[in-house]
């Protein structure tokens, strides 16, 4: 049986990234879990996303709380888009479509939630399938979140060739990315990168580091 931490998360999305999140989430077992999102589970979800024919017509919030409880996880799942204004877990992960999305969240926890919380976004690419990027904010690191906040004025619109089923394994090196994070976090380190980004054609791993006092930002690849 797996032992739970001592950390609580707020899952803000749980469709294409959210959803798989939950797989982590089970093996990570944190002592709460809780989730916020508006969408029912449609048949179409089902190929991108990870649900199955039997979740269809479910509300995605309260199925993925569900499952983890079924994990022995105390979980929520709120049926309503985020809208708490007192976020105190130590683990807040965005997984939202849009960059109005994630400005609506970011704005929400900036007002009152915790400054010693890791902030988790991830993304995928509108262009290409094998792309995807992770942003890993320590919300008590005052250059990361500004460094952050310049990457949230901008938007571009959907890919329209693009086929949700050519993102599934995306989905899961994103995940495989915060699992990274989690369990660094969870071990105490504090000198994260906090943005790291995934080439799947080439298989690159591309992470940039920022501290926080001498506002140093230096790259590596693996």
């Amino acid at each position: 049986m797996e032992t739970k931490n001592t950390e609580s998360v707020t899952l803000v999305g749980a469709g294409g990234i959210g959803s798989v999140v939950t797989l982590l989430l089970a093996k990570w077992q944190p002592h709460r879990v809780t989730i916020w999102d508006p969408d029912v589970i449609k048949a179409e979800n089902t190929t991108a996303q990870y649900w199955f024919g039997a979740d269809v017509g479910e509300m995605k919030a309260r199925a993925a709380a569900s499952w983890l409880g079924s994990k022995g996880i105390d979980a929520t799942g709120h049926t309503c888009r985020f809208s708490d204004d007192k976020c105190f877990d130590t683990v807040i992960v965005t997984a939202v479509d849009s960059m109005q999305d994630r400005r609506d969240v970011w704005e929400k926890v900036m007002k009152s939630g915790p400054r010693n919380a890791l902030y988790l976004e991830g993304r995928l690419s509108r262009e290409s399938p094998d792309f995807c990027q992770l942003f890993s904010i320590q919300l008590d690191n005052v250059r990361q979140r500004e460094c952050y906040e310049e990457w949230l004025t901008h938007d571009a619109p959907p890919e329209a060739l693009r086929r949700d089923r050519d993102m599934v394994p995306a989905l899961f090196l994103l995940t495989g990315l915060m699992g990274i994070q989690l369990a660094a976090w969870e071990r105490g380190e504090r000198q994260l990168p906090w943005q790291m980004t995934h080439y799947g054609a080439s298989m690159g791993l591309e992470s940039t580091f920022i501290e926080d006092e001498v506002h140093d930002d230096t790259r590596t690849s693996v």
